[in-house]
């Protein structure tokens, strides 16, 4: 008698997000500092992840790009250059899918706060300089707490 061991096929389940995911559209990173970009894509098999950046292929031999194993993509110590449109595609034989997030380039914010006496008139000609102050009157102290941001270009 002839006994057939039973055989399974494997299903293709073509690349989706993890239930949850949003996605995010963009994102904003400080000149000088890192950021990472995922791409959480399932699927059966695992799926292939390709980066681009303003349509071009990432390989991550780009200085200050790294392309890691669970798909996501670093950007370490970003510059303005590295502003753009980002897409990631997962692909398996089941089908592909796409994900772009814009990221946008900063330059170095820095927040200032002091306490000065309301009768300083020197502080409000520098904020109006600047552009940006919060002032909270203090009457009980007679002072004024001010925030300043600054952010270079």
């Amino acid at each position: 008698m002839l006994k057939l061991k039973p055989s399974f096929l494997s299903p293709l389940d073509p690349p989706s997000w993890p239930v949850g995911f949003e996605d995010p559209e963009e994102t904003s990173v400080v000149q000088g500092r890192s950021t990472k970009l995922i791409c959480p894509a399932q699927g059966y098999p695992r799926p292939r992840i390709v980066w681009s950046k303003d349509g071009e292929n990432i390989t991550g031999n780009e200085l200050g790009v790294r392309l890691n194993e669970d798909g996501s993509l670093d950007l370490t110590a970003a510059q303005v250059s590295d502003a753009g449109k980002y897409s990631c595609v997962a692909e398996n034989p089941a089908g592909d899918l796409e994900l772009t997030i814009t990221v946008f380039v900063h330059g170095e914010c820095y927040l200032y706060w002091f306490l000065v006496r309301w009768h300083s008139c020197s502080l409000w000609k520098f904020c109006h300089t600047l552009g940006f102050c919060i002032g909270l009157w203090q009457p009980f102290l007679n002072t004024v707490s001010v925030e300043i941001l600054v952010t270079s270009q």
